[in-house]
């Protein structure tokens, strides 16, 4: 991706191209706007584009799903105090909107 946001792509050009590639691999390749296309079954472009997504599809099959998980993190549960919850919220409704002030502390 070029740094310059002006040289970017628009969300209007990716979509083009995404619906591109959506209708080679339908083996509808039809695109009517700026430019004019028409699928042809001999087309090298679209040919290679269809494979290289078939191979990725291949290769996403062999890719694990669960990531292994880091052996120094300790994943535990947090005790969540239940009373001060409620205690903060029958304050708060004792009180009128405009004079309540939230505690940002933890």
């Amino acid at each position: 991706m070029d740094s310059d946001p002006q040289k970017r792509p628009t969300a209007v050009d990716v979509n083009v191209k995404l619906e591109i590639w959506s209708n080679i691999m339908r083996g509808s390749y039809k695109y009517y706007s700026d430019n004019s296309y028409d699928y042809n079954p001999n087309d090298n472009d679209a040919n290679e584009i269809k494979k290289q997504f078939l191979n990725a599809d291949k290769i996403v099959k062999e890719l694990p799903i669960i990531s292994p998980k880091h052996p120094e993190f300790m994943y535990t549960s947090k005790i969540i105090n239940t009373q001060r919850i409620s205690a903060i919220q029958a304050t708060l409704r004792s009180k009128p909107i405009d004079s309540v002030e939230i505690p940002l502390d933890d």
